[in-house]
């Protein structure tokens, strides 16, 4: 005697275990707290930069070379000299400022910032940073949503309680101390870097990648690698990835972006940017404030062990080979899947009110399926199949 279709569809989808009553008040409380002190904390931070001389170190150099380019489009803005005499001119703090290391399109974009007084294109700059901060933040928090939102979903009589969507609360509480008080994050604002400007498009790469615009990731790498070099190392990861259309996008980003600049300042200051990069910083692998994977050791040796500092960059580089080849290792046997939004699949059975009965249908249950009506109509065909070997015994 068969089974009655109700109970064989409770047994392929148990009922979800509901979370205790007295948890909801509490969640909903530190989903509230959580975020809010960190909130609070960030504001602190924000500012006592402000008040202080924060924010200046790093964009005196940006300045510079944005006042270069508007008094000549085609200084040589990698040149210590031509900085030095821009930075004279802008009255920069400090001056002459850090060597410019960065592609020009940056400097390009600050040419109207320039126009104002360093003092008060400082202020405007950390302003504008501490936007993309938050800005970024709530990014984050967002895509985090997305991925919580399964793991909460909630019965008819959670929205009574104020918990109908919990995860976006739970996103929040994550990612707020996560992101906002991030030392990297708090570093670049307080130094004034173009980190958080970089940050920007990059931040945007998970949510374009989850709604499936893999042209529009290449372009926001493209642009992202444009502000800094950094960046372009996730070329490498799109290719390993074998995301095509997303190289595809970040190359015709590169070489569209490139010709303009390269038309505004000319190809002597362009192409001269990568020999500048790779020049300036090369021996500063044992600071203090090297953040690198390997810095504290690189800078506990030369502390130690001077004469053991050639054996620890030969350690450095065996050690990012080794990274190398485990990262393209893993990238290479992971599954690939279809960035974007997976379609729905069909399975066997049909679904009746979210419960699926996995039994093969008939032949006209399965020509009636097709108009749309086969739901309702396996589910009445087994209750009555049932019914009436029941009667029959």
């Amino acid at each position: 005697m068969g089974r009655p279709a109700t109970q064989v569809a409770e047994a392929a989808n148990p009922p979800r275990t509901q979370r205790s009553p007295r948890g909801r008040p509490r969640l909903a409380a530190l989903t509230v707290v959580i975020p809010a002190a960190a909130l609070v904390l960030w504001l602190g931070w924000v500012i006592g930069t402000l008040a202080g001389p924060g924010g200046r170190n790093d964009f005196a150099t940006y300045y510079a070379a944005a006042t270069a380019l508007r008094l000549d489009p085609h200084a040589n803005i990698y040149t210590g000299d031509v900085l030095a005499h821009a930075a004279a001119i802008g009255h920069t703090q400090p001056s002459p400022p850090l060597p410019y290391t960065y592609p020009p399109l940056l400097a390009i974009l600050l040419i109207p910032l320039s126009l104002l007084p360093f003092s008060a294109a400082a202020t405007c700059w950390l302003l504008f940073n501490a936007g993309l901060w938050l800005f970024a933040a709530l990014l984050l928090s967002r895509e985090l949503r997305a991925l919580l939102r399964p793991a909460f979903a909630q019965s008819d009589g959670n929205e009574r309680r104020g918990l109908a969507d919990p995860a976006r609360r739970v996103a929040l509480a994550f990612a707020f101390p996560l992101y906002l008080l991030a030392w990297p994050a708090g570093s670049a604002l307080l130094l004034g870097q173009v980190s958080l400007l970089v940050m920007l498009p990059l931040a945007l790469v998970p949510w374009l990648t989850r709604h499936g615009r893999e042209g529009w990731v290449g372009v926001a790498i493209g642009c992202a690698a444009l502000l800094k070099f950094t960046p372009a190392l996730l070329l490498g990861y799109l290719i390993l990835r074998r995301r095509w259309r997303a190289l595809v996008g970040a190359l015709v980003a590169l070489a569209a972006l490139s010709l303009v600049c390269a038309l505004i300042v000319g190809p002597g200051t362009y192409f001269a940017a990568a020999p500048q990069a790779l020049h300036v910083g090369a021996d500063d692998a044992a600071r203090p404030n090297n953040q690198a994977l390997l810095g504290v050791l690189l800078v506990a040796l030369d502390a130690a062990a001077p004469a053991l500092a050639p054996l620890a960059h030969l350690l450095e580089y065996v050690a990012l080979l080794a990274v190398l080849s485990g990262a393209t290792f893993m990238l290479r046997k992971a599954p690939l899947s279809a960035p974007s939004t997976p379609k729905p699949t069909r399975t066997r059975g049909v679904t009746s009110a979210g419960k699926t009965i996995r039994r093969r249908p008939t032949r006209s249950i399965r020509k009636r399926r097709s108009s749309g009506e086969g739901g309702v109509v396996v589910v009445d065909v087994y209750r009555t199949r049932y019914s009436s070997r029941r009667s029959r015994t």
